[in-house]
């Protein structure tokens, strides 16, 4: 039996996440280049953001989820070579400032969004309030996008 895509993402219990689409990760404070480069070559930043746009405009709430850390590393994995990647690339540069764990700029966080950070964890749906916000929102379809797919948003 054919699925009805219209009714699998109706408005009334679809939210749109955004997944570590911020400064520090695909910006110009990137502290992984190689990706942030490949972010600007295949113009993810303008096709998410006519996707948050199309979003706001159906009425589905548009959640960002970003990663954060502090310039000391307290409560910060260290348990992946992510991490270590990460940790490494930040103790070769300045201390990001708190504009480097935004939202990319070329997706206009407005005030209806919900932005949701997390200091540890490869996933937003542990140590946020991602979870709970779904449940109470009534979602039941998540349409997921972002830079992480093949790490965060598998938690």
């Amino acid at each position: 039996m054919p699925v009805d895509l219209a009714s699998l993402v109706a408005p009334e219990h679809t939210a749109l996440l955004t997944v570590e689409v911020q400064n520090l990760v695909v910006g110009e404070q990137s502290v992984l280049p190689a990706l942030a480069t490949a972010v600007a070559a295949h113009g993810t930043i303008p096709q998410i953001a006519v996707l948050t746009r199309s979003a706001r405009a159906a009425g589905v709430p548009v959640i960002h989820c970003t990663a954060e850390s502090r310039p000391d590393g307290l409560g910060a994995n260290r348990n992946a070579r992510l991490f270590a990647v990460a940790a490494k690339a930040r103790a070769a540069g300045p201390v990001p400032s708190p504009e480097a764990f935004a939202v990319h700029p070329g997706i206009a966080v407005e005030p209806g969004d919900l932005v949701l950070p997390r200091l540890h964890g490869l996933s937003p749906m542990t140590g946020t309030s991602v979870d709970p916000i779904l449940r109470n929102l009534g979602v039941t379809t998540i349409v997921a996008t972002g830079v992480s797919i093949n790490v965060a948003l598998l938690g």
